[in-house]
C-alpha cells in the first residue's frame, strides 16, 4: 500500500518539481551541447553540474543501467549536498539492491522521470501508471 501512495504522490507532485528541473536542463542544453566524462567548474556552476549528473543518472537508470546511474547520482551529490532528486534516486536503487522493489518497478519510475525531463508528460504518466501495476 505504501508503494502505491508513493507513486500517487509522485504523479501529483513530480511534474511540478520536474518542470523546474526541465527548465534548468534546457538552460544547460543551450549552454553546452554535450560534455562527456568529468564535468568541471570551468564549464558549469556546481548547481548546473549537479543537475547534469542527475540527468545522466536518470538516463542510465531508465535503460536499466543502475550501477552507472548510481555513480552519476553520487557525483551529483558531490556537487550539491542539496540535490534531493539524486538522494531519492539513490534510495530507489538501494531499495532495488535490497530487493525491496522489483527491477520492473524501478525501470518504470526512472523511465517516467526521464520522460518528465523531456516534457513528454503522456509517456511519463503511462510509465508511472505501469509502476503502480507492479
Amino acid at each position: 500500500m505504501g508503494k502505491k501512495i508513493l507513486i500517487l504522490v509522485m504523479i501529483m507532485v513530480l511534474p511540478f518539481f520536474c518542470f523546474l528541473t526541465t527548465v534548468r536542463a534546457k538552460n544547460l542544453d543551450s549552454k553546452i551541447d554535450n560534455i562527456d566524462g568529468e564535468i568541471t567548474d570551468e564549464f558549469l556552476s556546481k548547481r548546473e553540474a549537479s543537475l547534469l549528473y542527475y540527468k545522466r543518472g536518470v538516463e542510465y537508470a531508465s535503460q536499466g543501467q543502475y550501477q552507472e546511474a548510481k555513480k552519476e547520482f553520487k557525483k551529483s551529490l558531490e556537487q550539491s549536498k542539496f540535490a534531493a532528486n539524486s538522494k531519492d534516486a539513490l534510495r530507489i536503487i538501494d531499495d532495488l539492491d535490497r530487493e525491496i522493489i522489483s527491477k520492473v518497478y524501478a525501470l518504470h519510475i526512472f523511465k517516467g522521470e526521464s520522460y518528465i525531463q523531456k516534457r513528454q508528460f503522456q509517456q511519463a504518466i503511462y510509465e508511472l501508471g505501469e509502476a503502480l501495476q507492479d
